[in-house]
């Protein structure tokens, strides 16, 4: 707080949009705009959502609309002016955008969700042939691979046409 007006310093997720705006997923108070001068804070009411404060993660897409991963699992967008709750993803940790496609990293595995068709694919340890599998996080790479970190099984590679 003493570098800033943002209300709660438990920061848990970061984005920047095309007007360079930077939005902030926090523990307590809900999604902070910075837009360079001024902050405007966007908790559960401001947003009209029945969801937690907590945003565990955030990105923004190709089309410049905000996602996050509430602390209950709800996934939401922003269009720039709608709040949207669009679906619950048990145990959301984090994710990353490419495409029409969310990637998310959860608890107990890992999902991907396709932005177009509101589907979202699931993918648990027996996927794997993983006895357990909580997935922390992930990336693409360059050749359309994705690898996702994990706790206690290391890093996992699933190629490109397999997902």
């Amino acid at each position: 707080n003493s570098n800033s007006k943002i209300t709660d310093n438990n920061i848990k997720g970061l984005a920047v949009d095309k007007d360079n705006n930077l939005w902030i997923g926090t523990v307590y108070a809900g999604i902070v705009l910075y837009d360079g001068t001024d902050f405007q804070v966007y908790d559960n009411k401001a947003m009209g959502l029945q969801i937690s404060n907590q945003i565990n993660a955030l990105v923004i897409d190709n089309n410049n609309i905000l996602w996050g991963i509430s602390g209950d699992s709800d996934l939401i967008s922003f269009d720039g002016k709608t709040w949207s709750k669009v679906k619950h993803i048990y145990s959301a940790i984090s994710m990353f955008n490419q495409n029409d496609y969310l990637f998310i990293s959860q608890k107990y595995g890992y999902s991907i969700y396709n932005k177009n068709t509101n589907i979202n694919r699931y993918y648990y340890s027996e996927d794997f042939n993983l006895s357990s599998f909580w997935a922390n996080g992930s990336v693409m790479n360059h050749d359309g691979d994705i690898y996702i970190g994990t706790l206690g099984n290391g890093l996992i590679k699933m190629k490109k046409g397999s997902y």
